[in-house]
C-alpha cells in the first residue's frame, strides 16, 4: 500500500504545462498491465455469453 500513496505526489512533480511526462518503461508497464485480463477475457468470451444466454432462457 505504500507505493499507492507515492503515486499522487509523483504524479504533482511530472505535471508541466504539456501534460504528464511519463517514460517509455512507464508507458509500457501500463499497456502490458492489462493484457493478460484482456486476453483471458477473450478466451473465455463464447463460454460467458453462452452462460448469460442459457440462464436467460429459463
Amino acid at each position: 500500500m505504500q507505493q499507492l500513496s507515492v503515486f499522487p505526489g509523483y504524479m504533482y512533480e511530472n505535471t508541466t504545462a504539456e501534460g504528464l511526462l511519463i517514460s517509455p518503461v512507464e508507458f509500457a508497464a501500463c499497456v502490458l498491465t492489462p493484457t493478460p485480463v484482456l486476453v483471458f477475457l477473450l478466451m473465455i468470451q463464447r463460454k460467458f455469453i453462452a452462460t448469460i444466454h442459457e440462464s436467460g432462457m429459463r
